[in-house]
């Protein structure tokens, strides 16, 4: 037993439902924003709150780890899961610090032009300071490394930061952006600049049906736009057998779905766009979330997928979106159930649980809604109960939920006061298993503790991270992989 180097016991936190629960451990809490929030606020924090938190943590980041820790993270964050305001809050707060190869360190990390409009954005509102020269170089040689297709769809009007705004600001050059300061025609062939294009909406309709009948759309582009191609197709008269002989094929090709590695939620996104078209057009999306179910990782062993359905769960992932977290959550858990059919089990709990099993015939959307459903659960949010209704050994418990569990619970194993140990319960009876918390509310405190190490905090469910399960069950950790990640073009990676 060590005398001096002490195990250091987690601290405990009250939930916003007044239960006892574990402080976050701080890399866990700082990746779970970085890595899944939109800086929106939720049920329990509005925006500024969470945005001052995020800040807060960041700070005690950069003095425990380093600068070189959090460049590496946030390039991570945006160029691997696509996430946005909290990565790039990060390149900002990076601005007036001093790290090897910080103009490198810009130019890798902005994915898109207005990245660096909204971190000059962030500079000069959120952390009033003076732009940095490494950020002025990195985000110049970026926008001179653009091609024609880059700055025709980035030219930022209407906003605080056009095109111009950053090409002066940053002394940016090349062939491309002569001829835009000239005021030269330099619009790409791409299917925005022929939308762009039209000067009426006859005109813009007429354009969504080219693009469609002669493929110029991708299988990502054709998901995100169905609504207007639809819409363009209903206003030019266009009947089903149109869809039948160009739309449909299209959907459903399989190729084309797994080529794309265009996951499950992007498709229900889709149909939720498009949930009252007719029913051979929500069949076919159908077919096109199966196939997309095939980009799912494979996972060995007993998954338990345990999903909250409690009141909490019902904010929006973003503003910008129609879906809430809690369907978030269903389609990944429909995803998983109907990749490893025989091998999951689900259920779903708010205040009370339940195990569902559900039929192979299912339209994958209405297993989702169904899933998602509350099915008289009630609307609080006890774990507890999810724990009594798993009277199986399991290799994984998939834990969705924003992780605000309620006060005083009683349990099977008798009264519990708080929760703590419901997953050590657990274990005790049936055996250890790995426990993915996936918190989707970006909330200070979790279930279970996080010094335990089949214990993870995976953040966000996104298909990249859900990727990472055989990873971190190969006993690799979150925390090294960030390590082991490059942060600037040309250095080596892992």
């Amino acid at each position: 037993m060590s005398k001096f180097n002490q195990t250091v016991s987690p601290q405990k936190a009250k939930s916003y439902e007044d239960a006892w629960q574990y402080e976050k451990s701080l890399v866990e809490d700082w990746m779970n924003f970085l890595f899944s929030s939109y800086l929106e606020g939720g049920f329990y924090e509005n925006a500024g709150t969470q945005t001052e938190r995020f800040i807060d943590l960041t700070d005690r980041i950069y003095d425990s780890l380093g600068p070189e820790f959090l460049a590496k993270a946030s390039v991570f964050a945006r160029n691997e899961l696509g996430m946005r305001s909290a990565a790039q809050l990060v390149a900002a707060y990076l601005n007036n610090k001093t790290f090897a190869e910080k103009r490198g360190y810009y130019n890798y990390f902005i994915h898109r032009p207005d990245d660096i409009a909204e971190i000059f954005a962030i500079l000069e509102t959120t952390l009033p300071q003076k732009r940095s020269h490494a950020l002025i170089r990195g985000a110049g040689d970026y926008l001179s490394s653009m091609d024609r297709y880059t700055l025709s769809r980035y030219k930022l009007q209407e906003k605080n930061w056009n095109m111009y705004d950053l090409i002066n600001i940053c002394h940016a050059h090349s062939k491309v952006i002569d001829a835009y300061k000239a005021d030269e025609r330099i619009e790409a062939e791409t299917w925005r600049a022929s939308i762009s294009a039209a000067e009426d909406d006859l005109s813009k309709a007429a354009n969504w049906v080219n693009l469609v009948e002669e493929h110029k759309l991708a299988y990502l582009a054709l998901m995100r736009n169905l609504r207007n191609i639809l819409d363009s197709a209903d206003k030019l008269g266009y009947n089903l057998d149109w869809v039948q002989e160009y739309l449909i094929p299209q959907i459903t090709n399989e190729g084309a779905v797994r080529n794309s590695l265009v996951f499950p939620y992007q498709i229900y996104t889709a149909y939720l766009n498009i949930n009252d078209a007719a029913p051979v057009i929500l069949a076919a999306l159908a077919q096109a979330f199966l196939y997309s179910v095939q980009n799912m990782p494979e996972l060995p062993g007993t998954t338990a997928i345990m999903l909250d359905v409690s009141g909490s769960m019902e904010s929006e992932v973003s503003a910008h979106s129609r879906m809430t977290i809690k369907q978030l959550g269903a389609c990944y858990a429909a995803a998983m159930y109907l990749k490893n059919r025989q091998n999951t089990i689900f259920i779903k709990f708010g205040s009370y649980a339940k195990e569902q099993h559900y039929s192979g015939m299912l339209s994958p959307f209405t297993l989702i809604n169904k899933m998602a459903a509350n099915d008289n659960c009630d609307y609080g949010t006890s774990v507890s109960s999810a724990f009594q209704e798993l009277r199986q050994p399991v290799s994984r418990i998939l834990l969705v939920s924003d992780q605000q569990t309620m006060g005083d619970t009683h349990s099977l194993w008798g009264w519990n006061p708080n929760g703590l140990d419901i997953y050590n319960d657990y274990c005790r009876r049936y055996g250890p298993c790995h426990l993915y918390s996936f918190d989707l509310g970006n909330y200070k405190s979790q279930v279970a503790n996080p010094n335990n190490p089949n214990v993870h905090l995976l953040t966000s469910l996104t298909d990249k991270v859900v990727s990472l399960i055989p990873y971190l069950e190969d006993g690799g950790k979150l925390e090294d992989m960030i390590w082991q990640c490059k942060y600037y073009k040309n250095e080596p990676c892992y």
